[in-house]
């Protein structure tokens, strides 16, 4: 069994879509891991659920230990810190963390703007796109 699982956005792809900085609630789309230099990162996918920008896909990434067999996190890791605040329980073993919870509940995000490059240059406001800021919790 794997860890990915495949979403198809309705609006548009998380990367390409920049919207105002703020507040919005959202549900789990889905998650996929990947390697970034030394270490593993897991892309969250989240669609934001109403307003103007309903149906937008964006992005929150994390540091992650591995993905395979079971994604794995440090304990004071984002990861673990913002599903913990969503289920409102503790996760009780941190080398088998399962995203799929997250599907369960509306959640409440920040999303920021992306406007500078990995090399701290500054984007063209053309370049610039949106991205998860933080997850805050449980919309109830």
């Amino acid at each position: 069994m794997s860890n990915v699982v495949m979403i198809k956005p309705t609006v548009a792809q998380e990367d390409d879509v920049c919207i105002e900085v703020g507040s919005y609630k959202v549900v789990y789309a889905g998650h996929k891991s990947y390697s970034w230099r030394n270490g593993m990162k897991l892309r969250v996918l989240f669609r934001i659920i109403e307003g103007e920008h309903e149906g937008v896909v964006l992005a929150r990434h994390y540091n992650i230990d591995r993905a395979k067999p079971s994604i794995s996190a440090k304990k004071r890791s984002d990861l673990v810190r913002e599903i913990q605040q969503v289920t409102e329980r503790k996760i009780a073993r941190t080398s088998r963390i399962s995203i799929g919870v997250l599907a369960q509940h509306i959640i409440a995000v920040d999303v920021r703007t992306v406007n500078k490059a990995a090399n701290g240059d500054q984007l063209h406001k053309i370049n610039q796109y949106s991205v998860i800021g933080s997850v805050k919790g449980c919309v109830k």
